[in-house]
């Protein structure tokens, strides 16, 4: 599916990261791993490992989990997930242990390779210009000229004489939708399509980060 971006050459690591956790506080992670060792390090780490999310915590597993810890019932694996602080690192051996149970990072036989992976890691950062360390504020005015949201341009609506329709809109990585008639939700504009004479078209665009356009109806 990655077509031409697809890797001529097999690639020796993955790379991993979380940054923002829905309406929890940040929680900024990175991670990398060959074929079988996986390295994880944390920043946050007065953040618990496990933190909330409104939709999760009304599933069942969730509430069963939570009725688990609340009795003092939980396995010594369930228990890892609700530590109240993170690690600095985690090293795990992912053929041996693919739930990822036993932290193998304090373990000594097992420095070179968490070191290569760290040093791997740290590569990574460095030529990727990974922007976690730095503050909201700051990026806000990197991405936002003078600090100002930027508003989504217009979408440019044309059609020809077989009211064959193509959409397109001025700002770079833009989603356009349309509604036809009484259309309950958008569709996502992929490529051109008939509109029959007495159909009511109406038609928005956005980026994300930006405000979006104002909507068009014919």
């Amino acid at each position: 599916f990655l077509g031409s971006y697809k890797e001529v050459k097999e690639r020796k690591y993955i790379h991993a990261a979380s940054d923002r956790y829905d309406e929890s506080d940040p929680d900024r992670i990175r991670a990398v791993r060959d074929k079988r060792y996986k390295y994880i390090r944390y920043y946050d780490r007065d953040n618990p490992m496990f933190l909330h999310v409104g939709y999760r915590d009304r599933m069942t597993t969730m509430r069963e989990l939570y009725r688990l810890k609340k009795t003092n019932k939980l396995s010594k694996a369930q228990a890892l997930w609700f530590r109240k602080t993170k690690p600095s690192e985690e090293l795990f051996d992912t053929n041996n242990d693919p739930h990822e149970i036993e932290d193998l990072s304090m373990d000594t036989k097992y420095d070179s390779i968490r070191t290569r992976l760290s040093d791997e890691l740290d590569r990574w950062l460095r030529e990727n210009e990974d922007l976690n360390m730095i503050p909201e504020s700051d990026l806000i005015k990197r991405f936002w000229p003078k600090g100002q949201q930027p508003t989504t341009s217009l979408p440019v609506i044309k059609w020809d004489s077989i009211n064959r329709v193509e959409l397109s809109c001025a700002t770079e990585g833009a989603t356009i939708g349309y509604k036809i008639n009484d259309d309950t939700s958008w569709r996502i504009y992929t490529r051109p399509f008939i509109l029959k004479d007495d159909d009511r078209l109406s038609v928005i665009a956005h980026r994300l980060g930006f405000k979006s356009s104002a909507q068009l109806e014919m």
